[in-house]
């Protein structure tokens, strides 16, 4: 009989651990790796997959607040199920430094437009803020830091202008 109870408890404290794996939490220090491996990548394009791939993996990430942009919210997102970050890491295309645009395909209905459009010749530089100075800009968002990816492309900002809703 104690035999069993032990299996029984064993099994459970097991089954346990499974669902803590599913409630997995992206941290700040995940963020740090991501951004000291994303710097000492050699060029833009490398620098740009980088961007996407992180971008499309953290789409269960969802954002607490709306941090200082107008959002129009992705529907093809709100039936999943979101996973909680202690930050998170927003990436804004810069054009001419007066148009922003978040690239998070759960925030923004139109970021999944600009990532599959977006490519390394229409990026003039990339900028990483750091915590304490995003926050400045882009409010709770941006405790995590914030990337931006400068443009001055006419190709980009024509496709922008004739594709995608301005997010300021």
């Amino acid at each position: 009989m104690k035999l069993l109870q032990i299996l029984f408890f064993t099994f459970l404290s097991f089954n346990g651990f499974a669902q803590n794996n599913d409630a997995k939490i992206l941290t700040a220090n995940e963020n740090k790796e991501w951004v000291a491996n994303f710097i000492s990548l050699s060029n833009i394009e490398q620098q740009l997959d980088s961007i996407v791939h992180k971008i499309k993996r953290e789409t269960i990430y969802v954002t607490p607040e709306k941090a200082c942009f107008t959002v129009i919210p992705n529907p093809k997102f709100s039936e999943t199920e979101h996973r909680k970050y202690e930050c998170k890491i927003p990436f804004i295309v810069v054009m001419n430094k007066k148009y922003y645009y978040l690239l998070d395909p759960v925030e923004n209905i139109y970021a999944e437009k600009i990532i599959d459009f977006i490519r390394a010749e229409h990026v003039e530089s990339f900028e990483y803020m750091d915590g304490s100075f995003a926050v400045g800009y882009y409010g709770s968002g941006g405790v995590c830091g914030a990337m931006l990816i400068h443009s001055k492309s006419k190709e980009l900002k024509k496709f922008l202008k004739s594709n995608v809703r301005k997010l300021r």
